[in-house]
């Protein structure tokens, strides 16, 4: 792969960077394999079900970009998206990525129609790309997974990401960073 050098101050996904690099990317397949060997041992291969992807991010997120209005998104947002979604399509599969694998655990412990993915970020960012829509954090791990999903399904219109609306300055009700909005995205409160 060649390399990449930029000098720019500014996020990957910034509309004035993102057709630049984007023609370059790719997961390695190794990493596609792996992903699709783990959903075949979890049965989240069947083509009757549509299968979400689910990015929670805590970690750092409890306190930025602020500790007044940090960029952590609560449970009761992640359960009203995938309420959306369930209502959306039939009998949805929702594979969660996450940094609080115990956070998650309790979360949706009686939530049948919930998996918790326990690999590498590596393999998560690559199991993302296989679902067919996504909710994502405030995160730019997330909004990779989302769009290597969408380059996987050749970006066709069906494809439905859902993310809080104005990115990780939700709780300020302002957009943090500036000219994150990516347009294949819907935010929602």
């Amino acid at each position: 792969m060649p390399r990449l050098y930029f000098l720019q101050t500014s996020y990957f996904q910034h509309r004035s960077i993102i057709e630049q690099i984007t023609p370059r990317l790719r997961i390695r397949p190794a990493l596609l394999s792996e992903a699709r060997q783990w959903l075949r041992g979890q049965n989240l291969e069947d083509e009757r079900h549509k299968l979400i992807f689910v990015h929670i991010r805590r970690g750092d997120y409890i306190s930025w970009p602020s500790r007044e209005y940090p960029a952590v998104l609560g449970a009761r947002w992640y359960r009203r998206a995938m309420n959306e979604m369930r209502e959306m399509m039939i009998e949805p599969r929702f594979l969660v990525m996450t940094d609080d694998v115990y956070y998650a655990q309790d979360l949706f412990e009686h939530e049948q129609d919930v998996h918790i993915s326990y690999n590498t970020p590596f393999v998560d960012l690559a199991l993302m790309s296989l679902c067919d829509h996504g909710i994502l954090s405030a995160s730019s791990f997330a909004w990779w997974g989302g769009w290597f999903s969408r380059q996987r399904n050749d970006e066709r219109s069906d494809g439905r990401f859902l993310a809080p609306r104005y990115w990780a300055g939700h709780r300020a009700m302002a957009w943090y960073p500036d000219g994150f909005e990516s347009d294949w995205i819907r935010y929602i409160e």
